[in-house]
């Protein structure tokens, strides 16, 4: 546009200060026809962003519509950067080796079952590396990723634990996996009260030992004596071998409290007691139990005492003293005595006599027990007497 005067006296529009050129059409003298851009030749890095590339007008430095890019590659790598062909305008950096690492884990072996190891892989170059620093290559990632089956750990023994009603089993001690096992060893084809069924290997009870029921013989009671123990009546489980009080075997007790005691010999006596006289043995008597009646203790013979003689009769028995006598009532009649055979006389004439009692030694012995009787009843006779007074 261009520059003008007005007058301020008659309001018309001059070209020159003067006001001699008089401007008569203000609007159309006025415009001054724009001079169109003048680009920049060439499209630079510099008037580009991400998306395009333009020219620039090297008068006002306005940009035109600008063209999009065309880059080198897809993406910036370690060998490259990411540029734009025409106007050099760099989209993506060159990778620096190592600077865009991926990590891939690993998985542990199993007992069965493979592993893996873990490894890095480098986005720059893709390729694959034991360390994160990118140094040590894996050229054949397929061999060296594998990490072999360990293989189970069994366990050294059989244990009850690691059985079943059939069978006992190796048990892995790394990942708990069991062996196809072997059957049980049992020691008994079944329980009983005196054992459980179990395997003798690895223990594994089947079959638990049966509760114990008692079969009682019955014991009557029976009285203790002087000299043998007794018992109470009670039953007796010969299973187990423990006593009852009861039929119904639920009162147990000690052996020793089914036993009576002996009761000993409590009460005694002497019998068969006898004083000695002078014509007998006495006899001290045997000691007895009163309960049982055996004998405790043997009596001894008591020797016979000696005549008690007054006026040559004994005031005892009545025996004449011997010199008072003039036949001895003791004398012998065996036939062998001498004094016999020089008699001469036989045995049967002698029993003769004895029958007759024409015997004069036997008439002399009747006559002297006579006379022997009539003294003692005299001497009665005067103790009597001596008593009254």
């Amino acid at each position: 546009m261009k520059s003008y005067y007005t007058c301020d006296e008659c309001g018309k529009h001059f070209e020159d200060e003067a006001c001699t050129r008089e401007i008569v059409d203000l609007e159309s003298w006025i415009i001054i026809p724009a001079k169109g851009h003048t680009w920049s030749a060439d499209y630079l890095s510099a008037n580009a962003d991400a998306e395009k590339h333009y020219h620039v007008c090297t008068v006002c430095g306005d940009s035109d519509a600008g063209e999009a890019h065309t880059w080198n590659v897809e993406a910036a790598t370690e060998d490259s950067d990411k540029h734009c062909t025409i106007c050099g305008y760099v989209g993506e950096e060159q990778l620096e080796h190592g600077s865009d690492v991926r990590y891939v884990a690993g998985q542990d072996a199993t007992c069965t079952q493979e592993g893996t190891k873990a490894y890095y892989i480098c986005r720059t170059c893709d390729k694959y590396f034991e360390d994160e620093a990118c140094t040590r290559e894996i050229v054949d990632l397929e061999s060296w990723i594998v990490i072999p089956a360990k293989g189970h750990t069994w366990s050294a023994d059989y244990l009850s634990a690691n059985a079943d009603a059939e069978k006992h089993y190796h048990v892995c001690t790394v990942c708990g996996d069991s062996d196809a096992g072997e059957a049980h060893t049992w020691n008994v084809e079944a329980a009983t009260e005196d054992s459980d069924k179990h395997c003798t290997i690895c223990g594994y009870v089947a079959e638990e030992q049966l509760e114990h029921v008692h079969v009682g013989t019955h014991v009557t009671e029976k009285a203790a004596t002087c000299t043998e123990e007794g018992n109470i009546e009670y039953w007796h489980c010969e299973k187990c071998d423990r006593y009852f009080i009861d039929a119904t075997m639920t009162q147990e007790i000690l052996k020793e409290e089914t036993i009576l005691p002996a009761k000993g010999h409590a009460e005694i006596e002497r019998i068969n007691e006898r004083e000695a006289t002078c014509t007998n043995e006495g006899y001290s008597g045997d000691v007895i139990c009163k309960t049982c009646g055996i004998v405790l203790e043997e009596g001894t013979v008591v020797p016979m005492t000696a005549h008690q003689y007054l006026d040559g009769v004994c005031t005892v028995c009545g025996a004449i003293e011997q010199e008072h006598s003039t036949i001895d009532p003791t004398e012998s009649s065996d036939p062998s005595d001498p004094a016999q055979q020089g008699s001469g006389e036989s045995s049967e004439s002698s029993n003769d006599r004895l029958q007759t009692g024409s015997d004069p030694a036997t008439t002399s012995w009747f006559a002297l027990l006579s006379v022997s009787g009539m003294i003692i009843a005299i001497l009665a006779y005067g103790r009597k007497k001596r008593n009254e007074r």
